[in-house]
């Protein structure tokens, strides 16, 4: 076994995988470990998606550095239906799915 310390987000990862928090409207909020080359769809999967509540258009990776913590926004829809570039996630990312407002 390789272990890899992510030395400014305080979380491990294995053989080149990352680990990647999921919170908010997923259907499973977790922890997945993904491949190093993991994207958001790569992550949005193993959650079972969103609920109907999500909103998609508003999704938000929290990235923590070794500055201010860093927090970018993505249309997760557009994603979806293939219309905007997925996006690569790093070691100790947070995906986190906010509800609509209706």
């Amino acid at each position: 076994l390789i272990f890899v310390l992510c030395a400014s987000c305080g979380l491990s990862a294995k053989d080149g995988n990352i680990t990647v928090n999921l919170l908010g409207e997923f259907k499973t909020e977790q922890r997945a470990d993904l491949p190093g080359n993991a994207t958001v769809l790569d992550a949005y999967a193993p959650a079972g998606g969103a609920t109907a509540a999500a909103n998609l258009k508003k999704a938000r990776i929290l990235r923590r550095g070794t500055g201010e913590p860093e927090t970018i926004t993505l249309n997760l829809k557009s994603i979806l239906a293939g219309n905007s570039p997925d996006v690569p996630l790093r070691n100790g990312d947070t995906l986190i799915l906010d509800q609509k407002f209706f």
